[in-house]
């Protein structure tokens, strides 16, 4: 593998702008990143940067494990399964992951009294209007 291919593996867009806009938008949502299906951290706004690149991965993993738990409990019949979103329900708050694009999730975590659907509201319309612009290749299309 070149240098500049796996340079080009490591860059992930910056969608920092965006999580800003939702916690600032929103107050029930204190803090937000996004990341790659791969658990690679794309932007965060309100987060400790020490963090960022944890929960990104913990994040994918969340995402994986509801989709393999869903297909297990499910009619088992092999057929493609989408999981649109994950909710964690806490006493400190609502952890929110939802697709927000090719490869991408966007993961935000609210305040305790928060309104989850006022919450989920906010990210779903911050996700139409970024649209397609935001998005990941994943770590195998980038290396062919």
């Amino acid at each position: 593998m070149t240098q500049a291919r796996r340079h080009s593996m490591n860059e992930q867009p910056d969608h920092s702008a965006w999580a800003e806009r939702l916690v600032r938008s929103e107050p029930g949502i204190a803090s937000a990143l996004f990341f790659t299906a791969d658990g690679l951290k794309a932007g965060a706004h309100a987060m400790d940067v020490d963090t960022q690149d944890s929960v990104a991965s913990m994040g994918s993993g969340l995402h994986s494990t509801a989709k393999a738990t869903v297909r297990a409990m499910a009619s088992g019949d092999g057929a493609e399964l989408e999981i649109r979103n994950v909710v964690v329900d806490t006493d400190q708050g609502y952890l929110i992951v939802m697709d927000a694009g090719k490869n991408t999730r966007l993961a935000a975590f609210t305040t305790p009294d928060a309104e989850l659907g006022t919450a989920a509201y906010s990210m779903l319309k911050l996700i139409a209007l970024v649209g397609r612009g935001v998005g990941a290749e994943t770590r195998e299309d980038v290396a062919q």
